[in-house]
Order: C-alpha cells, then sequence, then structure tokens
C-alpha cells in the first residue's frame, strides 16, 4: 500500500549527499502490511525508483477483547485466568517488564489511600451513560474529605429543578439531598474520634415503597422523613464534583469508593460494609467506582462497566509517620523485616544514595514503633 502524498512531510533534497534520513510520522497509519518505496526526482526530470520493502506496522497496543475470565472477576478453585485480546500475541515476547496480571483480595479493609482530589474550582468528573432512578429505591453512598464546609455540589444528575436529584454540602455543616422539587437538609454530626477535617462516610437513601427519605453519616441516622411523595423521573449523565443543572458549585475536597444500589439500605446494612471492598458483583448494586486506580482518565465500574471519565487528579497517600535516622547509610544498611508484633515490612529497594543524609522514608506506624522500641535493623556482615 502506498501512502498518501498529504501524509509525507515536505520532499527531502539530496543534494549529493551519500546518506540522508528521512523522517515519516507514521501515527495516523492503521496496523496492517504495508509496501514502501524511494522515489528520487532529479533536475533533467529523470525519476528513479527503489526496490520495494515490505514490513507490517504495528504501533498499537493489543487491547482486551470481550470481559477476561472468570466473568465474574472471583478466581475460585479450578479456575483459570484467561485474557483475549484483539489481534495475536507474540507470546515468546512476553516477560516480566512489559506484561503482568494484578489482582486483589475480595472484600479487603478500605485504607483511604487513594482518591479523586477535586479543587472546588474546575475539577469534576462524569458518568456518561448515568443511572435511571426512575420508580425505584435507590441508596447512594461514597467517602468523602472536603478541604471546606461550602455550598457546593457532590453528585448531581439532570438538568430540570423538578426532576434531578443532586447531593451536596452548605456553609453551616449541613449535608442536602434534593429528589426533584424535595429538598432534604440535615446537620453534620462530628466527634472528637471523625471530626470535621476527616473522613466521613455518607449515604443516601429513598424508599420508593414508603417514601421515606434517610441520611446516614458514619454510624448514625442524621435525617430521617416518613412517608413523603416524590415522583422520579430522571435519567442521565452523573456529575461528580459540580452542579449539572449550573454547571458550577464544584466540591473542594476528596472522594472515593462511590456506589449506587438499586434498593434500600438501613443503617446496619451500609455500615456493615463500609470499611470493606465489594467485587461488584453484591445484589442490588448498580454501580460501582472504587476510585482506587490513582491514574489514568477514567474509573472502572466494577459492577455494570459505566466507567467514569475523570477530569480531577488522582491523589495517592499512604498513611502511617515520617522517621528520619541520619546514622543509618546506604553503605551499612540492609533492608529487612522490622522486628515487632505488627508485622512491618521495609521495601528491598529505596533508591538510596550515599550522598544524602540524614535518609528519611515512610514506614506506616515508625513513630509509635520507635516509642516502644520495637524496631531492629539488619546490617551487613
Amino acid at each position: 500500500m502506498l501512502a498518501n502524498k498529504d501524509e509525507i512531510p515536505d520532499t527531502l533534497l539530496i543534494n549529493d549527499k551519500p546518506n540522508v534520513t528521512f523522517d515519516w510520522s507514521m501515527i495516523k497509519l492503521a496496523d496492517r502490511p504495508y509496501d514502501i518505496r524511494v522515489v528520487s526526482h532529479c533536475s533533467d526530470f529523470s525519476e528513479n525508483e527503489s526496490e520495494i520493502v515490505t514490513g507490517i506496522l504495528d504501533g498499537q497496543r493489543p487491547q482486551v477483547f470481550g470481559t477476561p475470565q472468570p466473568a465474574d472477576g472471583i478466581l475460585s478453585a479450578d479456575d483459570d485466568i484467561s485474557i483475549r485480546f484483539n489481534e495475536l500475541i507474540e507470546a515468546g515476547l512476553l516477560n516480566q517488564f512489559n506484561f503482568d496480571v494484578k489482582g486483589t483480595m475480595n472484600y479487603y479493609r478500605l485504607k483511604h489511600e487513594t482518591c479523586l482530589r477535586f479543587n472546588g474550582k474546575t475539577d469534576y468528573a462524569v458518568i456518561p451513560e448515568g443511572v435511571s432512578f426512575n420508580s425505584k429505591s435507590f441508596t447512594i453512598e461514597f467517602w468523602i474529605k472536603p478541604d471546606e464546609y461550602k455550598n457546593s455540589v457532590i453528585l448531581s444528575q439532570g438538568n430540570s429543578p423538578k426532576t434531578s436529584i443532586q447531593i451536596g454540602l452548605s456553609d453551616e455543616y449541613e449535608t442536602w439531598f434534593i429528589i426533584g422539587d424535595s429538598v432534604f437538609n440535615a446537620p453534620l454530626q462530628f466527634t472528637s474520634v471523625i471530626p470535621s477535617d476527616a473522613w466521613q462516610h455518607m449515604a443516601y437513601v429513598y424508599d420508593y415503597e414508603t417514601g421515606d427519605v434517610f441520611i446516614y453519616q458514619n454510624d448514625k441516622v442524621i435525617l430521617e422523613e416518613r412517608g413523603t411523595s416524590i415522583p422520579i423521573n430522571n435519567t442521565g449523565k452523573i456529575y461528580i464534583g459540580k452542579s449539572s443543572e449550573s454547571g458550577g458549585e464544584f466540591f473542594a475536597g476528596s472522594i472515593y469508593e462511590l456506589r449506587i444500589w438499586s434498593k434500600f439500605l438501613s443503617l446496619d446494612d451500609v455500615y456493615a460494609n463500609q470499611y470493606t471492598a465489594l467485587t461488584g458483583s453484591e445484589m442490588g448494586l448498580y454501580g460501582y467506582w472504587p476510585l482506587d486506580e490513582a491514574f489514568g482518565e477514567l474509573a472502572a465500574d466494577k459492577a455494570a462497566y459505566r466507567h467514569m471519565e475523570i477530569f480531577v487528579p488522582w491523589e495517592s497517600i499512604r498513611e502511617g509517620w515520617p522517621g528520619i535516622f541520619p546514622e543509618i547509610t546506604a553503605s551499612n544498611f540492609l533492608p529487612g523485616i522490622l522486628q515487632s508484633s505488627l508485622k512491618w515490612i521495609i521495601p528491598s529497594s529505596f533508591g538510596l544514595k550515599t550522598t544524602i543524609l540524614p535518609i528519611p522514608f515512610v514506614c506506616s506506624r515508625i513513630k509509635k514503633a520507635t516509642e516502644e522500641k520495637g524496631i531492629n535493623f539488619w546490617k551487613k556482615r
């Protein structure tokens, strides 16, 4: 196949040069076999053609085709992991540096380590396919850590005040839940254990059968409205971090572990799993965005594949205290296991440089361990 003339840069002047370099961008060309030849035009209007060289352009990464097996995402006894791609893979070229398969433990405990970090000015995320809340009970829950408690929208769907669903915060340390033209406000409740600047687990619940509306904060019911009559007729995109009506009222803070259920959940139901990661196959789980990727422009929906588009930076934080040990150098330090009952482990590589002293690093609960004298290091013999 001959490439289109318009896709080739300006003609290169040879001017009796024995060797020339001709840069040709093939980014826009599809992966496939190509025949390439060089045509030279001389000042006497003669043409010379080189021999045709045949090659294969393979510039695009293989894409996963279909659903990896096992389809439920749970690797049970006697199960094999199977992944199909949209093209043949040269197995001999695969190694530990260019291909890996990662998994997570089911129902592991959440640690507030990775989230979306909204700046309160321009950041937002959107679920293009949205979900339908029509004629059904639903529960919306997530973890948030606001930078400030101001009038802002956390989740919003719909552009008509009569049919939209919105969740947000107000200036008076309150949260609000709007379903159509019904507005429900509740003062947030903080304690010395979970103050206002700590992570808060929030759940907003509507029971279609009874008309009851609830808002849960951590382990408390902070709003309870019985027997409301709310017609719901709403579908479309769901925005995270700004209003779908005004396009403003941006949220400032962190969000992760967004779950939407197509059923009513009691406080006990929500509290039982708020610290536990789900698999995505739970009964009644309408959408599940853990928001734990830490990179990329998409956040996966593990329940229904309604992936979220990200226009907000990721944040990844490892909890713990920093410890500085100026007497340790790269020459006398060999990373090993910290001798304590908490089973801490120092990674095998820090990328240390002998010219840098002191050596700072972060390890979970290092301050507590120092106070209890529970740290021993292995050194070179």
